[in-house]
């Protein structure tokens, strides 16, 4: 009786261990997500700046890395816009899992309802620009870095249209906005109604 009761206390005293060496974990309606790769705090209060980092996150069955860029300040994860270098950064409020908040956010984005794309190095697009995967097709954002998309822009004294949804230039042909038909050149620019 005295090997049982030793072998359940040193069970309980295993389990209470691995219970406090497990990191964090928070659950949502059917996923739980660990911080896998987080620093001591000691270390962490060092972190200032831009910050590569690969977060394991729970799936459900496996853990899956996903490597993004953080920005720290004394140690502390900035979330939502950044404005560093001359450059704007959206550093993401609302990730898909709630460890990757703060993960700089590249290509295209919806925010607070306005669409916005971010290049490869994350800086918010603004003017005229080309997207990865849409070949040779033109977009442009406002000085804001609001993307144009379903609407007129008159630039350089020419007149464009810009398709809703995906914001891309219309050019090469027919394209018909608000139900009427209009020619555009292959530069985009609004040759008139049909």
């Amino acid at each position: 009786m005295k090997k049982i009761g030793k072998l359940l206390v040193a069970t309980l005293v295993a389990v209470i261990f691995l219970v406090q060496a497990v990191p964090s974990v928070s659950a949502s309606a059917n996923t739980s997500y660990v911080l896998a790769n987080e620093m001591e705090a000691s270390e962490r209060g060092a972190l200032n700046g831009w910050q590569q980092r690969t977060i394991n996150v729970w799936s459900g069955t496996r853990y899956i890395p996903n490597t993004g860029w953080y920005f720290y300040v004394n140690g502390n994860r900035i979330v939502g816009w950044l404005f560093q270098g001359g450059q704007q950064f959206y550093l993401s409020a609302n990730a898909s899992h709630p460890v990757l908040r703060g993960r700089m956010v590249t290509g295209p984005a919806t925010i607070g309802g306005l669409q916005y794309y971010f290049r490869s190095n994350g800086a918010m697009a603004t003017g005229w620009f080309q997207r990865a995967g849409w070949g040779d097709h033109w977009f442009f954002s406002n000085h804001a870095g609001v993307m144009q998309s379903g609407t007129w822009l008159q630039y350089g004294g020419q007149w464009y249209w810009f398709v809703a949804g995906s914001g891309a230039m219309a050019r090469n042909g027919i394209h018909t906005v608000n139900g009427v038909q209009h020619r555009f050149a292959a530069n985009g620019v609004w040759l008139g109604q049909v």
